[in-house]
């Protein structure tokens, strides 16, 4: 089987591999991207019962989704490591 065969079929260092991974990446931050578009949009009615815990959840959730945000686009812009010019058997 020759290398690119190899890679194609799912080589342990498969560029294909990377690619998928890349691409759930980009859907990933793409998704939260539109949670965070929602939670910004929602306007909290701070005169209902639990209302203002919602506000804070919301609050600590968009927080979250920015730092998970941050660390997928460092790896997405980090170049992978060992996958150029390496064949397994």
């Amino acid at each position: 089987m020759t290398g690119s065969a190899r890679e194609v079929l799912g080589g342990p260092c498969s560029s294909l591999r990377h690619t998928m991974k890349a691409r759930s990446d980009q859907t990933l931050v793409h998704d939260l991207r539109e949670l965070i578009a929602a939670l910004d949009r929602r306007v909290p009615c701070l005169e209902r019962e639990g209302e203002r815990d919602i506000a804070l959840d919301a609050k600590a959730l968009k927080r979250t989704a920015l730092k998970r945000i941050a660390e997928l686009e460092r790896s997405l812009s980090a170049p992978a490591i060992g996958t150029v010019g390496q064949e397994t058997e």
